[in-house]
């Protein structure tokens, strides 16, 4: 993928509150340009057709920017 820097898999073993969620991918872009680039590109579009075949309605896509 492109502008892609890193992938980070989180699989959670417990919930202590409210919705539980089972695995977190986080992946790192240098800035939202690179983000914004890699959200257009084919590589992107294949991974999200992909990720459609086996979790469409179990998947939620959130957005951040690190501090500190």
């Amino acid at each position: 993928m492109p502008g892609l820097r890193g992938v980070k898999i989180t699989r959670f073993t417990r919930t202590l509150s409210g919705e539980g969620f089972y695995l977190m991918a986080e992946m790192s872009f240098d800035d939202e340009a690179a983000l914004k680039a890699a959200m257009k590109s084919p590589e992107m579009a294949a991974a999200g057709a992909n990720l459609q075949t086996f979790a469409a309605h179990l998947v939620t896509m959130l957005f951040g920017k690190e501090e500190g």
